[in-house]
Order: structure tokens, then C-alpha cells, then sequence
């Protein structure tokens, strides 16, 4: 079965790569990259923003015990250690990032693609003898 192509006859069909964009790791890769950029460029307010939200937490649990107890001293306390910060985001978005880049260098350079193989769609005199001495001999 012969295929419609846009080769001359005679010529070497080119081969053809998929494009960067059709890759999925090329997009993981792509998001990865801008969601590291902005977690480093917002990391020092997040993380400010979420001290804050601690130091609030431990105010409103000191004014409740003292509302139970009059006589309980004060416990807030400078220490945020217990504080959530963009550590493990910065890891685990890090890890992707790296993770997608491997994969797409190896995709792109590393692993060999198919070579697409087109068919001329044109026919030779020779091909055409050939066939018609087939079917003279198969009686048609």
C-alpha cells in the first residue's frame, strides 16, 4: 500500500523529530522551572507571612487559657520553630525540576527516535511491467 508523500522520486525521505513543545517532560519541566523562580523570589515573604500567622496562633491560645485560668502566666514565646516554612516545596519542586530536565535531555539527546520512512507514491515503468507480467501469469 503506497502512501501520498511530497518527496521527488529518487530522493531520500527526511526524517522528522517530534518538537520539544509535544513533550510532556518539556512541560513538567517548564512549570517546574517557573514555580522555583516564584517560590525563591516569595519564599522570604511567605515565610514572614507564615511566622506572623504563628505568632497569632499563639496569642489567641494564651488568651484562651487565660479566659479558663486568670492565675496561668504567659507562655508566648519568640521561637517559630514549630513554624511551617517553603523548605520542603523548595525540595520536592526542586526535585521535579531536576527530575523533568534528566528526562527530557534523555528523550531529546540520548534515546534514538524511529526514523519515519515515506513510500514514493509514484510508480516506475519498471514497476509497472513487473506488475502487469504478475497478473498475465496469475490468468487475470
Amino acid at each position: 500500500m503506497h502512501s501520498e508523500s511530497a518527496t521527488a522520486p529518487g530522493t531520500s525521505p527526511r526524517t522528522t523529530r517530534p518538537k520539544i513543545t509535544e513533550s510532556l517532560w518539556f512541560w513538567i519541566y517548564l512549570f517546574s522551572t517557573a514555580s522555583l523562580i516564584a517560590l525563591i523570589l516569595l519564599g522570604p515573604k511567605i515565610n514572614s507571612r507564615q511566622k506572623l500567622d504563628y505568632r497569632n496562633y499563639q496569642g489567641r491560645q494564651q488568651s484562651y487559657e487565660n479566659a479558663q485560668r486568670p492565675d496561668n502566666p504567659s507562655r508566648i514565646t519568640s521561637d517559630t520553630s514549630s513554624a511551617i516554612t517553603t523548605t520542603p516545596l523548595l525540595i520536592g519542586i526542586g526535585f521535579i525540576f531536576v527530575f523533568s530536565w534528566g528526562m527530557l535531555w534523555y528523550q531529546r539527546f540520548v534515546k534514538k527516535w524511529p526514523h519515519t520512512t515515506v513510500e514514493p507514491a509514484t510508480t516506475t515503468a519498471a514497476d509497472t511491467l513487473v506488475h502487469s507480467s504478475q497478473l498475465e501469469d496469475a490468468g487475470c
